[in-house]
């Protein structure tokens, strides 16, 4: 199968009674291009999984494989090399880019590092262009920028390793709804240009009505309901998945808009 696909994932913290299972015999499948949503409460188990599949966290059982290749045996620099194939883009900014590099050091780096064949300055200009920015943005330090203006340079530094998918933890919980609407309006377009495979973190069931494909639905490390996400939504099976869905007071009938004003 083109895409991402992960069997039997296991992962506990802890020894001993402080033992925890954070993903009990988790298996998941996307096909290449599409949008996978993964939901639950904070303790559920979906940044954990996030880094399984980013190849961030070796699992305590189960098997990782991105269109037929074990992430396992991935080289970690060169061709065909983890870093290559797969990018995560986390949900603080702050946190994740560099503050002492300009942004248009950071993207650079990340070509060279790479092994992207390319002319690094003009790569860097088009990937400011990409995700929305002006080229003078390259001499701009992190703290230097909006939220949402850090967030499309995490974005445009994931995307510089030409990836074939692509990670993103709750990356528009720190923004307000109108940047929210634009940086994921961006990732769909971008998803769409480049057939990119996503799998979105996130609390908020409005944008993976509104972005995604097929959701998993997580409790305490298990898969509770999954599915093509107007299925699961529309016709929710699980009484856990329920009362998620009647947790958000505007969902259905205010669904969050990715074509919402800037």
């Amino acid at each position: 199968m083109n895409g991402i696909v992960a069997e039997g994932i296991e992962v506990s913290y802890g020894r001993g009674r402080r033992k925890v299972r954070a993903l009990n015999h988790v298996s998941v499948a996307v096909q290449r291009g599409n949008s996978l949503g993964i939901v639950g409460e904070s303790g559920s188990g979906k940044s954990t999984l996030g880094r399984v599949i980013a190849g961030l966290l070796e699992p305590d059982s189960g098997t990782v494989d991105l269109d037929g290749t074990p992430l396992a045996s991935m080289p970690r620099t060169g061709p065909g090399s983890l870093s290559r194939v797969r990018q995560m883009i986390f949900q603080d900014p702050n946190s994740s880019l560099n503050q002492r590099m300009p942004a248009g050091a950071m993207i650079r780096e990340a070509l060279v590092v790479n092994g992207i064949e390319c002319d690094p300055k003009e790569e860097m200009v088009r990937l400011l262009d990409l995700v929305g920015l002006p080229a003078t943005a390259a001499d701009s330090y992190p703290f230097e920028l909006s939220g949402g203006q850090r967030q499309r340079i995490a974005i445009a530094r994931a995307l510089a390793a030409q990836p074939r998918f692509l990670i993103c933890d709750e990356i528009t919980s720190a923004l307000d709804v109108s940047v929210q609407s634009a940086i994921l309006r961006l990732l769909r377009d971008i998803r769409d240009q480049n057939e990119l495979t996503l799998a979105f973190i996130t609390h908020n069931l409005d944008i993976v009505r509104a972005l995604c494909d097929e959701v998993i639905v997580l409790q305490d490390g298990h898969i509770v309901e999954a599915g093509p996400t107007s299925d699961v939504f529309d016709h929710p099976q699980d009484l856990y998945t329920r009362s998620l869905l009647d947790a958000v007071p505007r969902f259905p009938w205010r669904p969050f808009s990715v074509a919402a004003a800037d």
